[in-house]
């Protein structure tokens, strides 16, 4: 098997030791040699009969079992790629002649869409789905030529009348054959108003004289509406069907061009209509082929069948189960660890201290272990507060002795707890018995004012705007050695506010009135925010959260505060399991929990 070969004999008892001779040949030369030793012949051109002679039974029955199942299932399975292949390929026709017959469509209603405001022939066309008649273009082409006929016809009848008038003939009566001014009821208002003066003006002639003044006013207001008002309507009657004729005679030759590209429009529909019900027909044809290979594909049985084969062992002649199990027994441990090592390699969160100390170079203040709000045991309590306390003792020696203690507090991210560190070491300092004073820079979204139950405004902002003095921003805790700043009103304008002078003075105004200033602020990741308070303060400790915090986003924001006048004192882990992995020689030893002593006559009982 390590030369290449599929089958290795196995040698009998007592056979250990002895030289045996064999000649290896090709599959081709091996097949060649069986050809010779088989006899094949056909029976009622139905059945196959081949005979096989080799010196051993049992071999040759093997043999010969092997080959007919070789042979029938090499046939049925000839027999069942043909048809995998025919219903592939028929896929294939039925997905192109379906995108074909889409495209044709597409066209068809893309050419219907764009042609539907468009004059179309004289017959009836159905749309699809509705049935619809559209008007004749060609009726409707007629009709509107007919009608600027009778408009030129009639304009040029009535500058003709007005033309008589002007020369002083009596053309009035001539206006009731022209259509069109039978038709303007402004004109025949008028000529009514005429006839009405001119019936009135024969009555009056029965009764009076020319010279009476009633019959001069009349003559004078006849006169004034045939020789001005009259021709004043019948010109502007004139004028409006002649811009009518002109707009006509726009759509009419638009409506000719139109007309001349309906046998080109026509041809055009006829064709994408004959592509769709080609591409219809071809796809529909296709789908029945498909179907029908495919039902060929799922039924094929092959075309020969075994009557009659050799018998099979009744046990196997090799168990490797136990074998199979070890590998893979071994194989999965060995892939777990692998997954475990590239799992832990290709993490980016803060896993393990030496992520801080080496790789992004920070010094670690202290480890701020897990704090449960619920059932935590007096021992839980005091590795808190004693975590607490090497903090603070950490940040004291930061400093020279008799300096204000004066630091800003962030995080590369949200949900790293810097708020909750900023406050509890700001009430650590206060215990100890120095004037503490707890500012919230977090001016997007600070919330210590309800950690403390404080009022939000007025606040820092509100002392930067200038609308609010030191005294009324200084909030009482309660503990009488912390005071808080909460972040006041929230400004659009507040990160400017931050890098304010009115900002220096702040900080100046509360190292003369007190030994601790720590200022929480947003993340390093939400602005320029805790950079300008970092270097208002001088000093900046970071807070990481334990299997949570992202080291590319903490180194890419320390590669920021490199560039800035800021010290950066250490790095404080929070959330941290203490106790456990690498994080085990952080704890506190129990046992020694700090409290009062009781005060009574008996000595208090020893406890081991």
């Amino acid at each position: 098997r390590r030369m290449g070969f599929r089958w290795v004999p196995r040698p009998a008892r007592g056979t250990y030791g002895r030289t045996i001779r064999f000649n290896v040949a090709t599959p081709r030369e091996a097949s060649g040699r069986l050809s010779d030793r088989l006899e094949t012949g056909l029976r009622e051109e139905t059945f196959l009969r081949i005979e096989y002679s080799d010196p051993s039974p049992h071999e040759a029955a093997g043999t010969l079992n092997a080959l007919i199942s070789r042979y029938v299932d090499e046939a049925a399975k000839q027999k069942r790629e043909k048809l995998t292949q025919l219903a592939a390929v028929l896929d294939s026709q039925v997905t192109e002649q379906a995108q074909r017959l889409r495209s044709a469509e597409e066209n068809l209603e893309g050419f219907r869409v764009s042609t539907i405001t468009l004059p179309r022939e004289d017959a009836p066309q159905l749309s699809a789905g509705l049935q619809a008649t559209s008007s004749s273009a060609y009726g409707s082409y007629i009709e509107m030529r007919t009608q600027r006929d009778n408009m030129r016809r009639d304009r040029r009848e009535l500058d003709e009348v007005l033309a008589r008038i002007s020369r002083g003939e009596a053309a009035i009566d001539a206006f009731h054959t022209i259509p069109s001014a039978r038709a303007a009821p402004d004109l025949q208002k008028v000529l009514g108003e005429l006839s009405g003066a001119e019936a009135e003006l024969r009555t009056m002639l029965t009764r009076y004289t020319d010279e009476w003044k009633g019959v001069k006013d009349l003559r004078e207001r006849i006169r004034v509406l045939r020789d001005q008002t009259v021709p004043v309507y019948a010109q502007a009657l004139s004028r409006r069907l002649k811009e009518l004729e002109d707009e006509l005679t726009q759509r009419i030759e638009a409506s000719e061009r139109d007309l001349r590209q309906i046998p080109t429009r026509a041809q055009n529909e006829a064709r994408l209509r004959r592509e769709v019900e080609q591409n219809d027909a071809l796809f529909r044809s296709l789908s029945i082929s498909q179907q029908e290979a495919r039902l060929a594909e799922a039924s094929a049985i092959p075309d020969l069948r075994i009557l009659d084969s050799a018998e099979t062992p009744t046990e196997p002649s090799k168990n490797s189960s136990t074998s199979l199990i070890l590998i893979g027994f071994v194989a999965g441990l060995g892939l777990g660890v692998g997954l475990a090592l590239l799992m832990d390699k290709l993490d980016r969160r803060v896993r393990y201290p030496e992520q801080v100390s080496q790789g992004l170079g920070l010094s670690i203040l202290g480890t701020i272990p897990q704090i449960r709000h619920h059932g935590a045991s007096p021992e839980e309590a005091a590795q808190v507060i004693e975590a607490f306390r090497s903090v603070r003792l950490n940040l004291m020696h930061s400093f020279e002795q008799g300096s204000v203690v004066s630091l800003a507090i962030s995080s590369p991210s949200p949900g790293d707890g810097k708020s909750l560190i900023a406050s509890n070491l700001a009430l650590s300092f206060a215990e100890a018995g120095y004037r503490t004073v707890l500012v919230d820079g977090d001016i997007r979204r600070g919330d210590l004012h309800r950690t403390f139950g404080l009022e939000r405004r007025p606040g820092l902002l509100d002392y930067l705007s200038g609308e609010s003095d030191t005294a009324s921003i200084l909030r009482p805790t309660t503990h009488v050695n912390l005071m808080a700043v909460p972040c006041g009103t929230r400004r659009r304008q507040g990160p400017e506010l931050l890098g304010s002078a009115r900002m220096q003075d702040l900080i100046n105004v509360l190292r003369g009135r007190f030994e601790v200033i720590i200022i929480d602020t947003p993340p390093l990741g939400a602005g320029i925010d805790p950079f300008v308070l970092g270097t208002a303060t001088g000093n900046l400790a970071l807070v990481l959260r334990a299997g949570e915090t992202d080291r590319q986003l903490a180194e890419a924001k320390l590669q920021v505060l490199d560039r800035l006048p800021v010290r950066l004192l250490g790095a404080i882990l929070n959330d941290v399991r203490v106790g456990e992995g690498a994080y085990k020689y952080y704890a506190y030893s129990y046992g020694y929990l700090a409290s009062d002593e009781e005060t009574s006559g008996q000595l208090p009982a020893v406890k081991r």
